[in-house]
């Protein structure tokens, strides 16, 4: 098992274990054994029995054995099958953004790999598991998997290796004998400074561990007791509790565990107060681990008030009901499964579970919208960490929203977060749930824009033109539809009204009347994981701007070209995709089975039919009567804006959502959506900008400048205006950049970044700032500029590391590459070439497949080959493939411009 997965640093992710192993010297062995000689071995047992702690101990005996490492990937939090290999790719730190299935992406990921994947609590999962499990094992020979679950996975050639609870005492004696005793004991000594068990009464300790059957779990609960009470008083209410079963065997709903089990935690939870009993209860819709302040916005109430929640937490924790996690972030918590289940029962048998759940989504969809707002500013990368720390909360919160009846909750989570799926990675999850949510859509609505919005931002972010496209031709319909049944009149003074069936769409020839587009949705940031569309998939600059920062005359929509690019004018163009011959300069993709009917929306956005292609387009008039007017009110504005929707207010109130905790304010959703949107008519040059930034993205991937020159001009027109900088023109401004840098107009596309840059400096905000200094690294290296090409592209990789955007990294590396290979240093070149193909393998779209940035690469492989020799430069190449990722990128940050030629401005 030679094959590392991607060089020794990724030797696998298992934790370290914070309490001791008792026994089970006998099982270890067994599994061992049982993974060297099947593929697939599944630990089962009850709950609390130490499935996972075997697995993992076992795992990390045997992790030497494999080059690719050991990884744990936790599912106990996972409540959607469909995310099962979502959440294996993030555990092995795969970034793939195709639009390929994840599972076939893992399967090539991993090809000819050896490695061991711990598939941890499977049981609620195990027919979604077994699928996965079983593609995996058939296309990849190289991989083991070792599974948790209380039943089997069910796949060929499974091995079940079942865990006993640990050895207890023998009837009849007082002898503190087998590894129950010695767990009790090991357990009551953390808790009790000094703790002795000899100095306890022998009958009661063995009558203790007979009563649990030794069962760890149920020991550990007990052990925590017993800093309160002596051991004869817990045996003697353990006593008490089984002759109370015997007489009521329990509720039907109980969960299979193990009687002795169950009957722990009952008594537990009835040692506990009535208060911290309430409390147990209502964490139970946590998914994952959560703070104080959550627990506090989620289940405080007249019977439970705030100020007392954080002692209640931690009288839990210190009861082993909850798991206290230090962060650096603040406190956490954490409920073990079987204990989750039992408080879910509870709050089922209260009848508050809906209540509760309703109010864990409320409290998420508020902390959404609160992030979304602050994502472009100086908290940018605080946001980042609190987000991908809530992402098993995230998800939970989305199920309870997708169950409802109505689309909106679903559609509000989804569409606000738009920034975490685009901005922190995960924009295949993204699109899953998304794509859910547009399933449940029925009628036009703000937060059906945002969604609509959201999902083709991710499609562009992937590679999908003809998805973004189709997404920003719904987007147009929908806005159409917001006016019309919003009371307004369907045309305007020089604008024929929109004909049923056609769908809304601005073409190339309709420009938005200058001062009604808003600055770009807030959500679509480009963040760690992912770059933005622009720097992705080889932006195309619209128009052409001044070499100045002012503001330089717009260039006309109708005529923009790019010298070396189409050379026909943008408004006579065919369509790239999607529409037939003499459709309106477009490729206007709609829904198979889209009506474009005011009211009308029986339509399933998130099927397939959905991104089928439709060619439906109209006249630029029709585009304009989709946008202009008052499109938000206070009416039509419920949902996503509310009341904040009327000029004057100041709080939205969402219509599913108190929004608990984090009050969402006008300036959260203009932060979001632009102040536009916030007034009378400008949800329709919300809508109008989402449009643009897609149809920009989609000219970007299909190498159309000419159509990204016109889509985007209004973004660049407006750069100065009185708007905050928002993504969508950030990202315009990219797009126009890099076309430039392309064409050879390198001095206009620096003074584009430089007006970027400032942008993005007043704000503080860094993401897009780092796709920009990346653009302007190419520009440099174009010029010439060497040693400015080496600063700005190091800049940008410093911002990337922090984010964690592979992507960004992979580029960046590249770029760094180039550069030292173009200064004669080829050592150094092929070093770089090393690392970042590393990074590219975890990410499966290496260089973003742009044909300049792959035969870039190419023609520097070949020159740095030429110069060292075959032997040299494969020696080199290693080195930065088989480092440390960390230590590779130190590396790549050397202060190696020095003495380079035109060095050009500093930063």
């Amino acid at each position: 098992m030679a094959i590392a997965m991607a060089g020794k640093w990724q030797a696998g992710n298992l934790p370290p274990e914070l309490t001791s192993l008792v026994g089970r010297r006998a099982e270890l062995d067994v599994v061992r054994t049982a993974v060297r000689h099947s593929r697939l071995v599944t630990l089962t047992g009850i709950g609390g029995v130490g499935k996972s702690r075997v697995a993992l101990r076992a795992a990390a005996e045997l992790r030497s054995e494999f080059g690719g490492g050991a990884w744990l990937v936790g599912l106990s939090a996972l409540n959607d099958g469909g995310l099962v290999p979502h959440a294996i790719a993030g555990a092995l730190r795969l970034a793939d953004q195709t639009a390929r299935p994840m599972t076939e992406v893992l399967a090539e990921h991993l090809s000819g790999r050896e490695l061991l994947i711990v598939l941890d609590s499977c049981e609620h999962l195990a027919g979604p598991c077994g699928e996965v499990v079983a593609a995996l094992l058939t296309a990849v020979p190289g991989l083991r998997v070792l599974a948790t679950s209380r039943r089997p996975l069910e796949v060929a050639g499974e091995t079940l290796v079942v865990i006993e609870p640990l050895p207890v005492p023998p009837a009849g004696t007082t002898a503190l004998v087998g590894d129950a005793v010695t767990l009790l004991a090991e357990r009551a000594a953390d808790v009790v400074p000094g703790f002795d068990l000899g100095s306890e009464n022998p009958e009661a300790v063995v009558r203790l561990c007979r009563r649990l059957e030794g069962i760890p779990l149920a020991i550990e609960l007990a052990a925590a007791r017993l800093r309160d009470l002596p051991v004869s008083y817990l045996a003697d209410r353990l006593d008490d509790r089984f002759a109370a079963l015997d007489a009521d065997p329990g509720s039907p709903h109980d969960p299979p565990w193990h009687r002795a089990l169950r009957t722990a935690v009952g008594w537990s939870h009835e040692l506990c107060e009535p208060a911290e009993r309430l409390l147990w209860a209502r964490l139970s819709v946590f998914a994952g681990d959560f703070d104080t302040e959550a627990a506090r916005r989620v289940c405080a109430d007249e019977r439970l008030p705030e100020s007392e929640i954080g002692l209640l937490l931690d009288a839990l924790a210190e009861d082993s009901v909850l798991t206290w996690l230090p962060t650096g972030a603040g406190e956490r918590y954490r409920m073990l499964d079987t204990l989750r289940e039992y408080g879910a029962r509870r709050l089922r048998d209260l009848g508050e579970e809906e209540r509760f759940k309703q109010r864990h989504r409320e409290h998420y969809l508020s902390l959404a919208i609160k992030g979304a707002a602050g994502w472009l500013g100086p908290g940018q990368l605080s946001w980042y960490d609190r987000m991908v720390g809530e992402h098993d909360n995230l998800r939970a919160a989305l199920e309870v929203a997708l169950a409802a009846e109505d689309a909106t909750p679903a559609l509000e989570l989804a569409g606000v977060l738009a920034f975490f799926w685009y901005g922190c990675g995960h924009a295949k999850e993204g699109r899953h749930y998304l794509q859910q949510a547009l399933a449940l859509a029925r009628r036009p609505e703000p937060a059906l824009v945002q969604t609509l919005w959201a999902d083709g931002l991710l499609a562009a972010s992937q590679g999908d033109a003809h998805g973004a496209e189709t997404r920003a031709t719904q987007i147009a319909t929908v806005a159409h539809d917001l006016r019309t049944t919003s009371g307004d009149p369907q045309s305007t003074p020089g604008h024929p009204p929109a004909v049923p069936g056609q769908v809304a769409a601005a073409s190339g020839h309709s420009s938005v009347v200058p001062g009604q587009v808003s600055a770009a949705s807030g959500h679509s940031s480009v963040v760690p994981g992912q770059a933005s569309a622009a720097s992705r998939h080889s932006p195309a600059p619209p128009g052409q701007p001044s070499a100045t920062t002012g503001h330089p005359p717009a260039a006309s929509s109708d005529s923009a070209s790019i010298p070396g690019g189409p050379s026909s004018t943008y408004g006579g163009l065919p369509p790239t995709s999607g529409g037939p011959p003499g459709t309106s300069g477009d490729a206007a993709a709609t829904s198979g089975g889209l009506s474009a009917t005011p009211g009308d929306w029986a339509v399933n956005f998130g099927g397939p039919g959905a991104l089928s292609g439709g060619s439906a387009a109209t006249s630029g008039g029709h585009a304009r009567a989709a946008f202009e007017g008052p499109a938000a009110t206070s009416g039509d504005g419920a949902g996503i804006y509310g009341d904040a929707g009327a000029p004057g207010a100041s709080t939205a109130s969402y219509s599913h959502a108190g929004t608990r905790g984090y009050p969402v304010t006008g300036g959260d959703l203009a932060g979001i959506y632009g102040r536009a949107a916030l007034v009378p008519g400008g949800f329709g040059a919300y809508a109008a900008t989402c449009v643009r930034a897609l149809r920009s993205a989609a000219g970007v991937i299909r190498g159309d400048l000419a159509r990204v020159l016109a889509e985007s001009e209004p973004a660049y027109r407006d750069r100065w205006n009185d708007e905050p900088p928002t993504i969508a023109g950030l990202l315009a401004l990219l797009c126009r950049a890099h076309a430039l840098t392309v064409a050879g107009r390198l001095d206009e596309a620096i003074a584009v970044l430089e007006d970027l840059r400032t942008l993005c400096d007043g704000r503080g905000e860094q993401l897009m700032r780092s796709h920009g200094d990346f653009l302007r690294g190419q520009a440099e290296l174009s010029s010439g500029r060497l040693a400015a090409a080496v600063r700005y592209g190091q800049a940008a990789l410093r911002t990337k590391r922090r984010l964690h955007d592979s992507f960004g990294i992979g580029l960046t590396v590249d770029l760094l590459a180039l550069a030292a290979g173009a200064a004669g240093q080829a050592g150094r070149a092929a070093r770089l070439l090393g690392l970042a193909q590393r990074v590219w393998s975890n990410h499966g779209q290496a260089q973003a497949s742009v044909p300049e940035w792959v035969a870039a690469r190419r023609a520097c492989e070949t020159h740095a080959r030429a110069a060292l020799g075959d032997s040299a430069y494969a020696a080199a190449y290693r080195t930065g493939f088989d480092s440390d990722v960390d230590a590779g990128i130190a590396y790549a940050l050397e202060p190696e411009g020095e003495g380079l030629p035109h060095s050009g401005p500093h930063l």
